[in-house]
């Protein structure tokens, strides 16, 4: 057996015992697996548990690696170099291309490195946010302190750490386990969330009073259009009110001036044309209609004489 098989053997070993590994072997020749001319069994299931291994190490190991304290310490000074060549901007957040200024840095403080923007320090940078955030957001609670002096999260209230972790499962993590950038992070990230804070708490205030005014707005409008309905329906009282007057007077007037026709049609010295022709002159005016009506039965008589005549 070659080297490379028997380092591969010791891997399995490590993981079972010899008598679990030749049981796993007998079982895999049960199956239909056997020895062929070069390998047998017990290679083919080394090489097998080989691959997989290393198939599992690549996928785990691809994004991730395990910084030294000497690296971390070099990106937070790097941090505070590129805030100083202005890669902070006033709200928090950072200029594009600030993972590649950390790198240029990195490379600076430890020559030879293989840490690189992406995967390595982007990844690391967003670890640290998370971490940070979960004390942020601790912090803000009753019932939970920060211990400068051992860096750590004082926890006064257990009720209160216990539900938080419910949905914080960062926060687990950090029981009694010192956090040594903290303060760093503060610097680094936390503008950002009091910035954005902020800027929602005055988008949220805008939003109210925009609200306010929109309502404000609509009330008046409710209002002005409850005073015109009101002048309108006032209006139009009044107008049915002359409409009702103008048809109970005509209705009036049109019987009144049945009236004076019968009167003239009684009147027996007069031709047909001639009751005609005064009904129709005294009903052309409402003042004549009124008049004839008021005089007495035989001064009605005289009154047509004198329209006849054209005297009245």
């Amino acid at each position: 057996m070659s080297s490379l098989d028997e380092l591969v053997m010791l891997q399995q070993l490590v993981r079972m015992n010899r008598n679990t590994y030749d049981i796993l072997c007998e079982l895999l020749r049960e199956y239909g697996l056997s020895d062929s001319r070069d390998v047998n069994v017990e290679e083919q299931k080394s090489l097998m548990a080989s691959s997989s291994l290393s198939g599992k190490q690549l996928r785990e190991g691809r994004n991730r690696r395990t910084w030294t304290l000497v690296e971390e310490k070099a990106l937070i000074d790097s941090y505070y170099l590129i805030i100083a060549d202005g890669y902070k901007l006033d709200n928090g957040k950072y200029k594009t291309g600030y993972l590649l200024e950390l790198e240029k840095y990195m490379i600076k403080f430890i020559p030879g490195t293989d840490l690189r923007e992406k995967p390595h320090i982007d990844s690391k940078i967003k670890i640290w946010k998370k971490i940070w955030g979960s004390i942020y957001s601790a912090l803000a609670t009753s019932g939970i302190a920060w211990n400068d002096s051992h860096k750590i999260l004082s926890i006064n209230d257990e009720d209160v750490w216990t539900q938080m972790c419910k949905r914080d499962s960062e926060l687990a993590k950090l029981c009694n386990k010192p956090v040594e950038w903290y303060d760093d992070w503060q610097k680094f990230f936390g503008e950002a969330a009091e910035f954005s804070c902020s800027t929602g708490d005055s988008h949220a205030n805008e939003g109210k009073r925009k609200k306010a005014k929109l309502q404000d707005d609509l009330l008046a409008s409710m209002e002005k259009m409850q005073e015109n309905v009101e002048s309108l329906l006032k209006t139009t009282v009044e107008q049915f009110g002359v409409m009702s007057q103008r048809i109970g007077y005509e209705h009036d007037l049109g019987k009144s001036r049945r009236e004076v026709y019968g009167i003239i049609n009684s009147i027996n010295n007069l031709s047909s044309k001639q009751k005609l022709l005064t009904t129709s002159k005294i009903v052309d005016k409402s003042t004549d209609v009124d008049l004839f009506l008021s005089l007495p039965e035989e001064t009605q008589a005289e009154f047509v004489n004198l329209k006849l005549t054209g005297h009245v």
